[in-house]
């Protein structure tokens, strides 16, 4: 419901902007409303509980863009402030404004200052994360965004081979970065070019600022990207499409309404089919190793949703492949350890449970789990001294070893 609302918004905003969509209907206005709605990339913002947050502050986005344009400048700074506080990637809101209005950039002041705070307090939040302990160097940082730039860009020309996790691979970033950077600094020369200046400079300007809070630059986390960061930055993209939709049907009506339905309704197939992927955590987590096979993070948590759900068997492959591609698995390595344990693979398990306690020494249940192990062989001194560190670090566990 709030998604649908914010298409209803974006609706009334491009009205707003697009030429001849003053009129009672407006053709190019419902296209770009319609193509943003049902896009494949919006699947992760809707669908998942978390990014409830995207949605929200979408609605709030999109009405102080339309309260800019109707006037009520106040008004559109309140809806601005609700929008950051539902999710601080809502800036993306104040250079939309800056090139929908630039002769009233003194009103948008009090826009400015929200910004401010926001970007405060999410630069605030980066602090200890997986982006800040990576230490990239600014050249790599840079290679990243420029890189998500133009992912985010094919990915809306051509939303194939989604995904829910895009890991971001320490080794070889450079190779892997280099031609979507390339790609997306041509782009910007193009647009920037005097020809397209005046229609595709904006367009791309707005959606690189609206991206730069989620980009290698200050993105927090250690994925690529996220189809989720596209939901406001891309507006831009649909706002260039219903324009296009626009004008084709002020020329032939009845061509443009073939090749809009044509596009909504394969992109509405891709959509309902992306949806299913989000069934449970097995069918999410093996789209995403079918997208990336090497990606780690993705065949770790599809064991660990295999192993909620029983399946030892379906798990094994995936936790010796996760530990090949990450060393320092210490949880990969717990969870095998207790697979080969049940198997009756006493030494390998316990091979497992040393290699996860040294990699984590602070990991009470692999603690726990080998200290039961060598008791069961033998081996009482280290075992009971492995149980009480365990029951130290955890003192819940001292429940389990009662029972």
């Amino acid at each position: 419901m709030l998604h649908a609302c914010t298409a209803a918004g974006f609706f009334l905003v491009c009205r707003r902007l697009l030429p001849h969509a003053k009129r009672k209907f407006s053709f190019g206005a419902a296209g770009a409303a319609l193509f943003f709605a049902v896009h494949p990339l919006r699947v992760e913002s809707v669908i998942w509980l978390t990014e409830r947050r995207d949605v929200l502050s979408g609605l709030f986005a999109v009405l102080a863009i339309w309260l800019w344009l109707d006037g009520r400048r106040r008004f559109s700074a309140v809806a601005f402030l609700a929008a950051v506080l539902s999710k601080g990637t809502a800036v993306a809101v104040l250079p939309f404004l800056f090139f929908i209005d630039r002769k009233r950039v003194k009103e948008l002041i009090p826009h400015a200052l929200i910004a401010a705070f926001a970007v405060y307090k999410n630069l605030g939040s980066l602090s200890g994360t997986d982006i800040q302990s990576l230490s990239l160097p600014l050249w790599d940082r840079l290679l990243i965004a420029g890189n998500g730039a133009w992912f985010y860009l094919s990915k809306t020309v051509l939303p194939v081979g989604l995904s829910p996790y895009y890991e971001l691979k320490l080794n070889g970033l450079r190779q892997e970065s280099y031609p979507g950077a390339l790609l997306a600094l041509l782009v910007t020369a193009g647009c920037l070019h005097k020809r397209n200046r005046a229609w595709a400079g904006p367009v791309w300007i707005a959606y690189l600022l609206a991206l730069a809070p989620v980009s290698g630059l200050l993105q927090n986390g250690r994925q690529m990207a996220a189809d989720r960061y596209s939901y406001l930055a891309c507006m831009p993209f649909a706002l260039l499409f219903g324009y296009g939709a626009g004008e084709l049907y002020l020329r032939r009506p009845r061509t443009a309404a073939a090749v809009l339905t044509t596009i909504l309704t394969g992109m509405s197939f891709m959509t309902v089919r992306q949806m299913t992927f989000w069934t449970n955590d097995i069918a999410l987590w093996n789209r995403a190793v079918e997208v990336e096979p090497d990606g780690y993070l993705a065949r770790a948590n599809l064991a660990a949703a295999y192993l909620t759900n029983g399946d030892e068997s379906a798990a094994f492959p995936h936790l010796l492949t996760a530990i090949s591609l990450e060393p320092r698995d210490a949880e990969s390595r717990a969870s095998l350890g207790s697979i080969l344990a049940s198997r009756g693979e006493y030494e390998r398990a316990l091979g497992m449970f040393r290699e996860a306690v040294d990699l984590k020494p602070e990991y009470a249940n692999a603690r726990f789990n080998l200290g039961v192990l060598l008791m069961r062989r033998g081996d009482k001194a280290n075992g009971l001294a492995h149980l009480r560190e365990a029951v130290r670090l955890d003192p819940s566990l001292d429940n389990r070893l009662r029972r």
